[in-house]
């Protein structure tokens, strides 16, 4: 048995032994009072007292030590115990006395309390019956009886071996059984981070084809007004400083722009952890979100409704960004199919009912019967292969639900589809 297995187990085990060490102490209790009921010496009133004292205080002392200890204290006190128990049952009357019955139970307290301990069960029995049978003659018993009595003691001894051998294998099963679990259970989880990571790089996948265009008119602004600043730097006197001015702002905008546009899509593909869920603003995430769109949306009429002074909601802020990307892609790609009603896409924002709602509505044909029944499975997906993984809109509602939100998507009376995304308040 590997040593983590054996730590496990004993963990698992620590409170099945004290609670068997208990009913032992309670047993020795009943005993003792029993044996205040008639004669006794005072050599065996004092070891019933060590008796009980010893078991009422092994469960106290184990749990308090070390594993490794712990086995050892245990196995010093069965051993122990046994041999008290035949020194009362000797001194107590021999066969006739009630600690006499108990002597073929030791071996198989032994191999509940330390079942790994192999060597311990059969050394109790070998002891009970040694013990057994000395009492037994010294007694006048018939050696027919002594010799029944032997062969029951060897039988409850080979009973309690394998019986003990059965009750490790069945816990080391269960210990088995659990780690596969744990390790299946984080095996899932990498798999969701995977799966996560895969729909948010196939979203940069298609966020980039447009960046080439998005970064290109403000380059081309500032390769002219670099190579007007370049011709004209000799003779500033031809060139008015309004018109300097002028092209050194708009090629800072540009620069900015340019920023803008490569710090979204960077910080978007990040895999690092989306973090907890935090109080939010939604315009921030909102901007964010048509920022890293923008680039799907040219051609297309945006229209943002974004109600004034939204208070704040609980959200996971990248993955709220990754769901509203998502939305806003596939609104952009349902205004390019067929039956489509017009090019446009609109974003709204209001406060009701105890939430803020983000939707998202689309100039599209709608949903047809086939894409409502399986919407938001896994790798569904209505476009074209190669266009889409069919995870998007899946992994949306899971994000959402995850922080207490809800997502739903519905047709539109005049056409189109919406997307709703609602928040809970911080």
């Amino acid at each position: 048995m590997t040593p983590d297995l054996a730590k496990d187990e004993a963990d698992a085990l620590q409170v099945e032994r004290s609670g068997i060490l208990l009913v032992a102490a309670l047993l020795s209790v009943g005993l003792l009072a029993g044996s205040l009921l008639r004669g006794f010496g005072a050599a065996e009133l004092s070891l019933r007292i060590l008796l009980t004292a010893l078991l009422s205080a092994a469960p106290v002392v184990a749990q308090r030590a070390g594993p490794e200890k712990r086995d050892r204290f245990l196995a010093a006190v069965l051993i122990v115990a046994s041999v008290l128990i035949c020194a009362i049952a000797a001194l107590g009357g021999g066969v006739q006395s009630p600690e006499f019955s108990c002597l073929i139970a030791v071996p198989f307290t032994a191999g509940l309390v330390l079942p790994h301990a192999r060597l311990l069960v059969p050394g109790l029995g070998g002891l009970v019956l040694v013990a057994g049978e000395a009492m037994l003659l010294t007694g006048g018993v018939p050696l027919s009886t002594a010799g029944m009595w032997g062969v029951l003691a060897l039988a409850a001894a080979w009973l309690a071996t394998m019986g003990t051998r059965a009750y490790v294998r069945i816990f080391e099963s269960r210990i088995s059984a659990e780690r596969e679990r744990r390790e299946a259970a984080e095996r899932l989880v990498e798999s969701e981070q995977r799966r996560a990571q895969s729909d948010r790089l196939a979203l940069v996948g298609r966020l980039a084809a447009g960046v080439a265009h998005e970064i290109a008119n403000p380059l081309t602004y500032l390769s002219t007004n670099l190579q007007l600043l370049e011709r004209e730097a000799g003779a500033l006197q031809t060139v008015s400083k309004r018109d300097v001015q002028a092209a050194v702002e708009e090629s800072a905008r540009a620069v900015e722009h340019i920023t803008d546009v490569l710090h979204d899509l960077r910080r978007f593909s990040r895999s690092e952890s989306t973090g907890e869920v935090q109080p939010a603003d939604v315009r921030p995430i909102v901007d964010e979100a048509l920022r890293l769109a923008s680039v799907r949306l040219r051609g297309i009429a945006l229209e943002r409704q974004l109600q004034e002074k939204l208070p704040r909601v609980l959200v996971r802020r990248r993955r709220l960004v990754q769901v509203l990307v998502n939305v806003l892609l596939n609104a952009a790609d349902a205004t390019a199919l067929p039956g489509a009603r017009e090019p446009r896409v609109r974003i709204r924002a209001q406060h009701a009912d105890g939430a803020v709602t983000i939707a998202v509505e689309d100039g599209g044909p709608g949903l047809s019967p086939e894409a409502r029944r399986h919407l938001f499975e896994p790798f569904f997906t209505t476009k074209p292969s190669g266009k889409g993984t069919g995870l998007g809109l899946a992994l949306s509602r899971e994000y959402v639900e995850a922080d207490g939100g809800t997502l739903s998507i519905e047709d539109l009376p005049q056409g189109g589809a919406r997307v709703a995304v609602r928040l809970p308040l911080a």
